[in-house]
Order: structure tokens, then C-alpha cells, then sequence
């Protein structure tokens, strides 16, 4: 049966998931593709070298074949991050089952991760893959650490798979590196319930010491390298002073649809009253689903501004404990409340009965609405221009010589933003990075001089909806 119903969770998720092959590429994608092409090689062989400053290389396993295979179409890139937020999916479904052993609350918790509006973050921006890997990563490591623990054998296998895991989620992005203190999470809330020897703190600590053993150095790698983020990115400056509170109180707001807003000091007052709510009802699920969620957010809680994709990796144990405290609270309310004859109802019953309610919800579009919204706001509203502008360019000029020179008068990009970039990353990514690009009437002096040597030069006009060829203005003097 938990086949049946995680495809019917699948299912309800595609009216929002398939939208995404509609959108165009984002900045965050022209960038990650450029920065790939640069280097291919190290990207690719940084994968089997943790200990290194290269960014997130994990992405180029996707960016770089999906590109030799697919140019600039971006469907392909988006249905490769559909697959992978599907795999997320059935990936909460199975820990929850695990952790749970009700249908219910693995229902509702992969309702609310599947269904969450903040999802619109990395379904409609393929430059948000590194959150759909680490998180891949992070829960098929956890997911194969508790299998390894509790075989009675404890063969090696499953234990290096799970180890090996772990370094593909540190190359996909830096958030995993809280895993060790997840696993010790997953150890003390489930592994003390144990018989000794296997639950002492000593053989605990054995257990997760070569996942530290791995996170130390990649941490001193990603932070002082010749790479690191902070070197000539002030977005990631690191804040550890009342940033973490207001940032901590932006990331669980957004997590109720800013529903419920919450001050810097009512945020961690939350997750202590969730905390003892789970010690009441003794439910490790929601101890362990807080757990996850917060040490999820500490790698971006100093951040110096909230980017509302860092909440999809902290998603999951938010909802574990959210139903995991109402299916408790219930079950509890239901002993005392409901007659005794209605105790027969199997959960499997209740299962059935809630997939219907969610399917009315979501057939009335309770959630929809704020997805669509967001994805209209944050990215296609954003660069609806850039599409029609790519397609035209690449039709009126398909394959132009190394050396060229392209002149461009109103592109549709802000100059005064890294969008600036972006007309750039369109021309080299589509057309060769040999392609010299000219913002008109700015770089009007620099662009002559380069057209009077180029083998090629081209000038174009954006007018909002066409790209018109103009001609190219004679070197002055002439």
C-alpha cells in the first residue's frame, strides 16, 4: 500500500511540477553553466577531491552533459530538477515511514514537504539543483546509516555507501556538512533505545567519528581556499551576532507561508515549545524532525540576507514534526474522546480518507495560488523577456565566427544588478565565448573600434518583444 499512496502524493504534485518546463533560464543558471565550462575537468574530477575550494561540484555531473546534450533548450534542465524533487519526495516518504511507522504522519509530512509554497524556489530554478542534491544526498546517507545500524551483522557496505553519500552531498552543497551532528541526532533520540553495547555514547561516537572526520577539513577547505565564497562574494560574510535571531525568524515564517510571523525572540520560543512537545508526547519523530530542521538552518542562519530556497533542505523535519505532533496530539485526543467501537478504523482507512481531503484540497487550489504567485514574482515575471530575446538572437545569428563582435541597443536586462551579466552568459553559453559583446550607446566608441576588426559585427535592437538587426555604424572619420 505505501507504493500506492506515495504515487498518488506524486501525482498531485505534477499540476505544479510540470510548469517548471515552461521557464527560462535564471542567473543563477548562466552563471553556474559559465563558471563550469571554464574549468570542465576540475569541475568534473573535483567531485573525488573533497578537500578543495572548487564550488559545489557535485553540479557539473548535470550542468556540464545536460549542456553538450542540449544546448540552450533549458526543458531538459528543468525535467532533470523535476525528477530529483520527485526523488526528494518518495526519499521523506521512506524516512518518515522509517522513523514513524504510521501512515498517517508520513502522509501528512510529505504532503506538507511536497506541497510546501516555498517549493516554487527550486522547481522554477534550476540554479536551486544543489539544494535538490544535497538534500537527495543527505536523506539516501541517513536512510542507509540507519539500515547499517540496525543490521545485526554491520558489514561494511552499507556503512561506506552511506560515507560515500555524505562526500556527494558536501560536493553538492555546503548545508550537508551538518550530517555528523544529524547522525548523532538519529543516534540519541532512536540508537539509545538500543540494547548496550551498541547504544553507548562510546561506540556512538565511533560510529559518526569518520563523518566528522570529513566534514573538519572540508569545512577549512570551503572557508580558506583559494575559492571560498567569502573572498569576493559579500553575501557571504559571515554575521554570528543578533543576524542568526532575525534570520532564524524570517526562515520559520516563511516555513508558515508567513502565516504566523515570528519576532527574533518568539523563534527559538518556538522550536523549545516544539521540543517540549515532543518530550510530553514522548514522540522522537518530533524531536528528531526539530533536530534536523534546525541544524539544517545554522550553516545559513549568519548569512547576511535570507534567500528563501535555503529553507527546502530544513523542510523536511519541519514537517516530520509538524505531524508528527498532530497525529500524537490526536491519537491521544482520539483514546479519550472517540467510543470504543470506532477503534477497529485501521490507519490504513484514515490513510485513504485523508489522500481524499488532500485531493479536494488541492483540486480547490488552497495551495496553488501562493505557488503560482511566487513563481510569477521571483522568476518568471523576472525574465520573461530573456527567453524570446535568447530564441531570436540564436535564430538571426547561429554561428558566428571566433572573434565576432555583437553591438546590442535596450537588451532586456538591468544594468545596475548582476543582470548585467546575463546578456553576456547568453551570448558565450549560445554562441561562443569568443563573441565580443557591446552594450550600445555605452561601449558605442569601444564597439567600432572592435567592428572594424572583427571578421563579424552585428548590431541588434530589443524593443520589448523583437530583435531588430541595425546597421553597423561606420568607424568615425570616414
Amino acid at each position: 500500500m505505501d507504493i500506492q499512496l506515495l504515487a498518488l502524493i506524486l501525482a498531485f504534485t505534477l499540476p505544479i511540477s510540470v510548469r517548471a518546463l515552461r521557464s527560462f533560464f535564471t542567473f543563477d543558471d548562466l552563471m553556474n553553466l559559465h563558471y563550469y565550462l571554464q574549468r570542465p575537468w576540475q569541475a568534473l574530477l573535483s567531485n573525488f577531491a573533497v578537500f578543495t575550494s572548487f564550488r559545489r561540484p557535485l553540479g557539473s555531473l548535470l550542468y556540464l552533459p545536460l549542456y553538450a546534450l542540449a544546448g540552450m533548450d533549458p526543458r531538459p534542465y528543468y525535467l532533470v530538477g523535476i525528477l530529483l524533487y520527485s526523488v526528494n519526495v518518495a526519499l521523506v516518504f521512506q524516512l518518515v515511514r522509517r522513523l514513524t511507522r504510521s501512515r498517517v504522519t508520513t502522509i501528512v509530512a510529505t504532503a506538507l514537504f511536497a506541497l510546501h509554497p516555498m517549493i516554487h524556489n527550486v522547481l522554477f530554478n534550476f540554479g536551486a539543483v544543489f539544494e535538490l542534491l544535497c538534500l537527495m544526498f543527505l536523506l539516501i546517507s541517513l536512510l542507509v546509516y540507519a539500515r547499517w545500524s540496525e543490521s545485526p551483522d554491520r558489514g561494511r557496505g552499507l556503512y561506506l555507501v552511506s560515507l560515500g553519500c555524505f562526500v556527494a552531498a558536501l560536493n553538492a552543497k555546503e548545508t550537508a556538512v551538518v550530517l555528523p551532528a544529524i547522525l548523532l541526532a538519529y543516534e540519541g533520540i532512536y540508537g539509545r533505545f538500543r540494547a548496550a553495547p551498541h547504544g553507548n555514547v562510546t561506540a556512538i561516537l565511533k560510529r559518526v567519528a569518520p563523518f566528522f572526520a570529513l566534514a573538519v577539513p572540508y569545512t577549512l577547505a570551503k572557508t580558506l581556499g583559494e575559492e571560498a565564497y567569502w573572498r569576493d562574494n559579500p553575501l557571504y560574510v559571515y554575521h554570528f551576532d543578533f543576524t542568526m535571531l532575525l534570520n532564524l525568524s524570517e526562515y520559520l515564517t516563511l516555513a508558515t507561508n508567513r502565516e504566523v510571523p515570528l519576532s527574533p525572540l518568539a523563534a527559538p520560543i518556538s522550536l523549545a515549545l516544539v521540543v517540549a512537545g515532543g518530550l510530553i508526547l514522548r514522540s522522537r519523530a518530533m524531536l528528531f524532525g526539530c533536530a534536523w530542521a534546525s541544524l539544517t538552518l545554522i550553516p545559513v542562519l549568519p548569512l547576511p540576507r535570507v534567500w528563501e530556497l535555503f529553507l527546502y533542505v530544513p523542510l523536511p523535519g519541519l514537517a516530520l514534526a509538524v505531524a508528527a505532533g498532530l497525529f500524537e496530539a490526536g491519537r491521544r485526543v482520539a483514546s479519550r474522546v472517540l467510543p470504543q467501537r470506532w477503534y477497529p478504523l485501521r490507519p490504513g482507512r484514515f490513510a485513504v480518507l485523508l489522500l481524499s481531503a488532500l485531493f479536494l484540497f488541492r483540486i480547490l487550489g488552497a495551495m496553488t495560488p501562493d505557488i503560482d504567485r511566487a513563481r510569477r514574482v521571483h522568476y518568471h515575471e523576472r525574465n520573461t523577456g530573456w527567453r524570446p530575446f535568447a530564441e531570436q538572437l540564436y535564430r538571426a545569428f547561429p554561428n558566428p565566427p571566433a572573434g565576432s563582435a555583437l553591438g546590442f541597443l535596450s537588451p532586456p536586462f538591468d544594468d545596475q544588478t548582476h543582470e548585467q551579466w546575463c546578456l553576456h552568459f547568453l551570448v558565450w553559453l549560445g554562441l561562443g565565448d569568443e563573441v565580443r559583446v557591446f552594450r550600445l550607446p555605452r561601449e558605442a566608441s569601444a564597439f567600432e573600434k572592435a567592428a572594424a576588426a572583427a571578421p563579424q559585427a552585428r548590431l541588434f535592437e530589443w524593443d520589448g518583444e523583437r530583435l531588430r538587426e541595425r546597421d553597423v555604424p561606420p568607424p568615425s572619420g570616414r
